[in-house]
């Protein structure tokens, strides 16, 4: 019976060392024939900058235009935190770079070239803009205007909460460098999910106008890609 358990467990060792092999190199099979897309965050801190994929097909047909890779950029999805807004966490979005003029009227979602912090790999990320906001000659009251007016044209939820942060030290320095690089605030938001209340709440961000890299186009399904590894 002894002799039976320790044959059983060699085989058992056995086994999962030659199954770890096969999925490993057929990991790396799938790795050489997928393709290098960056990844654009939609969420918290991310320790990956791009991911390797496969994409069912080698263009795809969006309102009745025949997309392919070489016309726009593409970018795999990683986070939650646009759903709300139709982009999920394993799609990818087709973005056009030369879409950077974003008039102040618009509700548009954006990809922004960031600097990467300290663990965290991502250079871009996925936002849904509220508004550009001159900030020029401000004095805190004027935004608090501008936002109360955003409030009806791009259904801002809670304008107190915005215009609270405003006047904190981060969103001051934000201003500070709009001024010193000559451009716009873009003062954008997305939706962050609490695990332990299971409760939604809105997160606003606050970026220069020159960190957009473009307009998201088009949104391509998880359904058409498969990541098969984060880097």
């Amino acid at each position: 019976m002894i002799v039976f358990c320790i044959i059983s467990l060699i085989l058992f060792v056995f086994l999962w060392i030659m199954t770890k092999k096969i999925n490993s190199k057929i990991r790396e099979k799938e790795a050489s024939l997928g393709k290098k897309y960056k990844i654009a965050s939609a969420g918290s801190i991310k320790k990956h900058a791009e991911a390797v994929v496969w994409l069912k097909g080698e263009y795809f047909v969006m309102d009745g235009e025949k997309i392919k890779e070489d016309q726009y950029e593409f970018f795999v999805v990683d986070g939650d935190s646009m759903d709300k807004f139709g982009v999920k966490s394993g799609d990818m979005v087709v973005v056009n770079e030369d879409e950077k003029d974003i008039s102040d009227s618009e509700t548009s979602i954006l990809v922004l070239k960031v600097h990467p912090l300290e663990r965290n790999q991502t250079k871009y990320k996925l936002r849904k803009l509220i508004g550009l906001y001159d900030c020029r000659d401000d004095n805190g009251e004027k935004f608090r205007i501008w936002i109360e007016e955003k409030k009806y044209a791009s259904n801002i939820e809670n304008p107190e909460e915005l215009s609270n942060r405003y006047i904190e030290e981060d969103c001051r320095k934000k201003i500070e460098e709009c001024n010193c690089l000559g451009c716009r605030l873009l003062v954008s938001k997305t939706i962050r999910k609490s695990k332990i209340l299971r409760k939604s709440k809105i997160h606003y961000s606050f970026h220069p106008e020159n960190s957009i890299f473009g307009r998201v186009k088009y949104i391509l399904p998880k359904e058409n890609v498969k990541i098969i590894e984060k880097r």
